[in-house]
């Protein structure tokens, strides 16, 4: 048999026959790969929904958008003075999902314009509360303290009020607890 190089020469050196290896088929070792085959069925078979419920929550990037309503705009009476507001909303760790309570302040200015302020301490998470006399938000767990615009008076925490988004539709207020 003759081979041809790029160069188009003939190349006359052997060409070596493919050798064929037998493989004998014996029951043993039939029955060796069916059970090594079934033992890999019933590992993935385990493996598959293990891996699927450890990695479900991990991988869930939905939203977890939820607007809850706080009252109506008509019962804020006195402007520029907080008011506490409790909800109620959905709280989802993992699988379970809990109802769970929860307060905001809710300031209404001149103009109409509503600002809800998360009621936790932006230090340590502690609940503020309005202190009429100071005319200030106070976290009694370190002395942090706000004005009624939420922005930081005094003590450690180093940033203002978080603030909830609020519509309003119909005079009724929601926020978004997501």
């Amino acid at each position: 048999m003759r081979r041809f190089s790029l160069t188009g020469r003939a190349d006359l050196t052997p060409v070596r026959e493919a050798r064929v290896i037998e493989i004998k088929a014996t029951r043993r070792r039939l029955l060796a790969w069916a059970s090594n085959a079934i033992g890999a069925l019933i590992g993935a078979s385990i493996a598959v929904p293990g891996l699927g419920y450890l990695l479900t929550p991990v991988l869930d990037r939905r939203s977890r958008s939820e607007r809850v309503p706080i009252g109506k705009i008509a019962d804020l009476t006195s402007r520029g003075v907080p008011t506490k507001k409790v909800f109620e909303y959905d709280e989802q760790d993992g699988y379970r999902v809990r109802r769970r309570k929860g307060f905001a302040w809710v300031v209404r200015g001149e103009d109409d314009d509503v600002i809800v302020f998360s009621a936790q301490c932006t230090h340590l998470g502690c609940n503020v509360a309005w202190n009429e006399a100071e005319q200030q938000f106070r976290c009694p767990c370190h002395g942090g303290r706000f004005d009624r615009q939420g922005n930081v008076v005094g003590g450690p925490p180093m940033r203002p009020l978080d603030r909830f988004d609020v519509e309003i539709a119909g005079g009724e207020m929601t926020i978004d607890v997501g």
